[in-house]
């Protein structure tokens, strides 16, 4: 849901605190991954919006059905399975594995995807 307060009260200045409290961390080498558990549209727009306001490396993430919808809307060559999606879950931070529900990745980004999944050896 929603950021609360200690009453578990939402509010839009419990949202700018919760805000200004991800915004102490920007300068800090960490990568938040929020995993939404959700279908509340309210909920998964606060949470995409976050990345627009804050200099924080941030992944919002939808369950594994609703990221492979969004994978495939651009990327349909891609089977989006659920070790992929745990890989997100747990953090692995590269800007692929953030590019892949945003827009189709070139041929020269699927090569270098290729190369994460199964090692440079192989993909060479």
């Amino acid at each position: 849901g929603l950021p609360t307060n200690e009453a578990g009260d939402e509010s839009p200045q419990v949202q700018d605190e919760f805000v200004q409290a991800l915004k102490l961390m920007e300068d800090l080498p960490v990568w938040v991954v929020v995993r939404l558990c959700t279908n509340d549209d309210a909920v998964a727009d606060f949470y995409n919006a976050l990345d627009s306001l804050l200099e924080l490396s941030l992944e919002v993430l939808d369950d594994q059905a609703g990221e492979a919808e969004e994978v495939v809307r651009y990327n349909k060559w891609l089977n989006y399975a659920l070790p992929l999606h745990r890989c997100r879950e747990v953090g692995c931070q590269h800007r692929l594995l953030d590019l892949l529900d945003e827009r189709a990745l070139t041929i020269t980004e699927i090569k270098e995807f290729c190369k994460i999944l199964w090692g440079a050896a192989i993909v060479n």
